[in-house]
């Protein structure tokens, strides 16, 4: 991808546009983040779990949505003694891992079973291989990686004045572009 955006290579080293680009792939996956399925493996009194290296935030969580949704003649009534009667647990994130806060017990893994799913926002990935975000947004993660680029010359310790203005305007004019692309299309009446 690095490749494909015209900025001055003299002035921007292969290092420095390649963290231009990390950010701006951090930027897409905010704005249009990729929808995923994980599952824990849950064990009883066990509340701290492995957290997927993409995850930005939660969605929803399917693990005891019958509860939620329950229904008499398929789940025990609430006031039944096979009712799990201790909240289901809250899903947090926190330092690279996910937490069930209370832990699940054996009660409610034997009730909802032991596959805690879960849907969440995750992150794009782009590899020399590979990209994960489609082509037609490509524009998008270059144009935010020139903005990075073109906003770091502008501060940069040392910089003539006009050179301040000339890469300000530029990444004034580039953001421009961003939000233009970030609009919705108007919708298509018939």
């Amino acid at each position: 991808m690095a490749e494909m955006v015209d900025v001055p290579g003299d002035v921007i080293s292969a290092t420095l546009w390649g963290s231009y680009v990390d950010s701006g792939v951090r930027f897409f996956s905010n704005y249009r983040p990729r929808k995923r399925r994980d599952t824990l493996a849950l064990v009883a009194d066990q509340a701290g779990y492995t957290r997927p290296d993409d995850f930005l935030s939660l969605i929803e969580v399917e693990w005891g949505a019958s509860r939620r949704r329950y229904s008499t003649s398929t789940h025990p009534a609430p006031w039944s003694a096979d009712f799990a009667t201790v909240d289901l647990p809250r899903f947090r994130e926190m330092d690279d891992k996910i937490y069930l806060d209370p832990a699940p017990t054996s009660t409610q893994i034997g009730s909802y079973g032991t596959e805690y799913a879960y849907w969440y926002k995750g992150a794009h990935e782009v590899t020399d291989e590979a990209t994960t975000i489609p082509a037609y947004d490509d524009p998008i993660v270059k144009l935010f990686a020139k903005w990075c680029a073109y906003r770091d010359l502008a501060v940069q310790p040392g910089q003539p004045e006009e050179f301040v203005v000339r890469y300000r305007k530029m990444a004034e004019q580039v953001w421009e572009r961003i939000e233009a692309l970030l609009k919705p299309a108007p919708a298509i009446v018939r």
